[in-house]
């Protein structure tokens, strides 16, 4: 530790504060945001928060998926940006953008066509199913805005631009509580409208991400817009080492998301109760999990610009720490969450005792298990992608989600008709072997890679290239 400068290295902690601190309050908003809407859609009854729920499921989906698509946009960015490369980082987003707003516009065409169909993969219930319908439903009009956001505000922040994401979150999620009590409830003059207002005030709210996102961007002269011509500018070699990269991302997020939905397939089975409580913790288990995601994506980023410039050894000093991190910041607030569990619950106001008994279990569980839970995901979004490489969580995810949690899950459920918090809890064992290969496949170092040989920075000497 000593020689890694664990606990003297104060320029490497005001990099990750500086980073880290808005992403992650950016993600605490949207995960605030995300319990207010829980507790505003439970005012509507067991039957409105568990399809909801389900048809998050689905928009959980989507995220994860474009998380996979902008797997490269992340670490190239990252990379260029150590270099002061802007023709590089401008044709990578422009090109991310491309990939994933076309993916969100598929899914918004799936989900117009076979909505019933998507919530019923959950559950047979039909009041859950009509709830969830209907929300998902209007919801899936804003993906494609949604995925414009999400891609953009990421390149952005690759090139530790983190103020113009985290203020246009604070004003779209502001706007969209507003509009949520508004459009929920019927406030104001406006017709009420349940679930479907909830997801009407969620696709406003994204309009409004844009707009000012974009409106900061060019007030500020951020280079990232300079020339947009270089947003098209592919070439053959380009899209290889983009899609190198993306493609094993895609198929990781896919196979992860896919076993996630499975997990949700055997906990709807246990009723609309035991279903929603699985949903209000959802909803409080993300406004932890936003500190480790704001971890990470300052992991990344760090790591990024290092391995970028030929800074190998900086970078893996880098990367040490915030896998030390990790688990240490696991523990405390794990014990934050069991010690605030009810008073949060309280706060969302949840009509059924039943409900707010099982969310609080749920939470304690997830508790106990998360220093173990953050070293896969630390490892594989946060460092191993860093350098490019993303066919290490491809083989980790298949092998432990498919091979152990996703089979455990079903025989706990099935099989052993475990009680619902046992079958919770299986979906855990995944992690315990996921964290083992991480660590291995981490000391090795084969994954410390620099992405930037091509850039006109090497090859013609520049010092930066507009």
């Amino acid at each position: 530790m000593g020689k890694l400068g664990f606990f003297t290295d104060k320029e490497f902690y005001r990099k990750l504060l500086k980073l880290g601190l808005p992403i992650a309050l950016q993600q605490l908003l949207y995960s605030v945001f995300g319990v207010v809407d829980t507790a505003m859609i439970a005012q509507l009854g067991a039957d409105s928060t568990a399809g909801v729920g389900a048809a998050s499921s689905w928009y959980f989906y989507l995220i994860v998926i474009s998380l996979g698509l902008i797997a490269a946009t992340s670490s190239l960015v990252a990379q260029y940006w150590g270099i002061k490369d802007f023709f590089n980082i401008r044709r990578t987003t422009g090109f991310s953008l491309v990939i994933a707003m076309s993916f969100a516009l598929l899914f918004t065409v799936v989900v117009q066509i076979i909505p019933e169909l998507m919530i019923k993969a959950f559950t047979s219930d039909a009041a859950m199913i009509s709830e969830g319908t209907k929300y998902l439903k209007v919801l899936s009009l804003g993906f494609v805005l949604w995925t414009f956001n999400f891609v953009f505000s990421t390149a952005l922040k690759s090139t530790e631009c983190v103020r113009i994401p985290l203020f246009s979150s604070m004003a779209s999620i502001v706007a969209n509580v507003f509009l949520n009590w508004v459009f929920i409830f019927g406030n104001l003059g406006a017709p009420e409208m349940g679930v479907e207002g909830a997801a009407l005030g969620t696709i406003i709210s994204f309009a409004l991400n844009t707009v000012i996102m974009l409106a900061a961007v060019k007030i500020t002269k951020h280079r990232i817009v300079k020339n947009l011509k270089h947003y098209f500018a592919w070439t053959k070699d380009f899209l290889k080492k983009f899609t190198k990269i993306m493609t094993p991302a895609v198929v990781n997020e896919i196979i992860w998301v896919s076993g996630y939905l499975m997990y949700s397939v055997v906990l709807g089975r246990y009723g609309n109760v035991n279903f929603g409580s699985f949903t209000i913790y959802r909803q409080v288990e993300s406004m932890f999990f936003t500190f480790f995601i704001g971890l990470s994506s300052a992991c990344s980023i760090l790591i990024g610009k290092e391995l970028g410039r030929g800074e190998v050894e900086k970078g893996w000093n880098y990367s040490v720490k915030n896998l030390v991190l990790a688990p240490i910041l696991a523990v405390i607030l794990g014990i934050i969450m069991v010690l605030t569990r009810y008073p949060v619950l309280n706060l969302m106001r949840i009509p059924d005792p039943e409900m707010i008994a099982m969310s609080a279990k749920l939470l304690v569980f997830y508790a106990i298990a998360s220093p173990i839970r953050v070293i896969p995901f630390m490892t594989i979004v946060g460092i191993f992608r860093s350098g490019g490489d993303t066919k290490t969580g491809l083989l980790v995810d298949t092998l432990n989600v498919w091979f152990v949690g996703v089979p455990m899950t079903f025989i706990a459920g099935f099989v052993l008709k475990a009680p619902f918090e046992w079958v919770f809890l299986a979906m855990f064992t995944e992690d315990i072997f996921k964290s083992i290969f991480c660590i291995v496949i981490f000391i090795r170092k084969k994954w410390l890679n620099q992405l930037t040989h091509d850039s006109e920075v090497f090859t013609k000497g520049l010092k930066q290239v507009d």
